[in-house]
């Protein structure tokens, strides 16, 4: 489930409307209703403001262990992609064994090494991206948390509307 629906689902258990959610998460009703509705993703500044209207912790609202695991999954999915690009295939045989597959030859790798690459990937990614930023402009961020009046991305959006109105009626 999708971190706007669990929102949405945990708002309606505690029979709060997403105007009263919204007050006490210090956020306008129509950005609510866009991360309700995936159409954003809110920041952990936002999220923890939600957690918090909702009389819970920021991990206990983004269950961290279950998507810890996924994170998990995910970059032993990203090493296996990267490998494929670079002509290596990982293969999973029916023994459970790992199976780095090269266009000559095949070689028998540990779980270890898999991980070993991911943190050498992961090292080299923040090293590379310390080098990238050092040399950057910096853009200060705007707080996200500040109800600010609603925009109009979604003019067809009747329901979309009515909830920018009523925000901006709040102001």
């Amino acid at each position: 489930m999708d971190i706007g629906s669990k929102i949405k689902e945990l708002r309606k258990e505690n029979k709060l409307t997403q105007a009263e959610l919204s007050l006490k998460a210090n956020i306008s009703r129509s950005y609510l209703a866009d991360i309700e509705r995936s159409r954003y993703n809110p920041s952990v500044d936002t999220l923890t403001n939600i957690a918090k209207g909702l009389g819970l912790t920021l991990s206990e609202l983004v269950d961290v262990n279950a998507n810890m695991q996924t994170l998990k999954q995910s970059k032993s999915y990203f090493i296996e992609q990267y490998l494929l690009t670079l002509g290596y295939e990982v293969v999973y045989d029916s023994e459970g064994n790992i199976i780095l597959d090269t266009s000559n030859v095949q070689y028998e790798i540990s779980e270890l090494d898999i991980k070993d690459l991911q943190k050498s990937a992961d090292s080299f990614i923040k090293f590379k991206l310390s080098e990238i930023m050092s040399k950057s402009r910096k853009i200060s961020k705007k707080n996200e948390n500040t109800p600010i009046a609603a925009h109009n991305d979604f003019s067809n959006d009747e329901e979309q509307q009515k909830l920018m109105q009523q925000d901006l009626d709040e102001l």
